[in-house]
């Protein structure tokens, strides 16, 4: 009976030890996932973009854009251009957004959105989103001009 007390205490302390080892990286391998989905969305509407010397002021058509085969949207990804601007982003985690940033290498048009702001500040430079993009996003923004 002991012995088997025993066992049951080493196979507690073992699933305490492994288990949030195991759910980091579960979270990390999605964090990924979701950022190069991201990515992805963001080169397809950037070629899109600057391929279609038409593009206007407004929200950018997914329908309209050339993406891998077999990609499906594990967010709902945006793109609007606006005032010279085009703006994508989605709802993102912070850890997803981090694994955003470093798969763009840390770009400074590129962050997640807080109280209207772009965050991180680049250079002691602040950029103020426009209202249609919410708090908590994952956001890349390029100059059109």
């Amino acid at each position: 009976m002991r012995i088997m007390a025993m066992l049951f205490l080493l196979l507690g302390i073992l699933a305490l030890i492994i288990g949030p080892r195991a759910e980091k990286e579960t979270e990390h391998r999605r964090a990924q996932s979701v950022a190069a989905n991201f990515v992805q969305f963001r080169q397809a509407v950037m070629a899109y973009v600057l391929n279609d010397s038409g593009a206007d002021d407004g929200v950018v058509d997914s329908a309209l854009l050339v993406l891998p085969e077999g990609w499906e949207r594990l967010r709902a990804w945006q793109a609007r251009i606006s005032q010279n601007r085009l703006y994508v982003w989605g709802t993102a985690s912070r850890a997803e957004v981090q694994a955003v940033r470093k798969l763009l290498l840390s770009s400074w048009t590129l962050g997640r959105s807080e109280g209207g702001m772009l965050r991180p500040r680049h250079d002691g430079r602040s950029i103020t989103l426009p209202q249609f993009i919410p708090d908590g996003c994952v956001v890349s923004l390029f100059s059109l001009e």
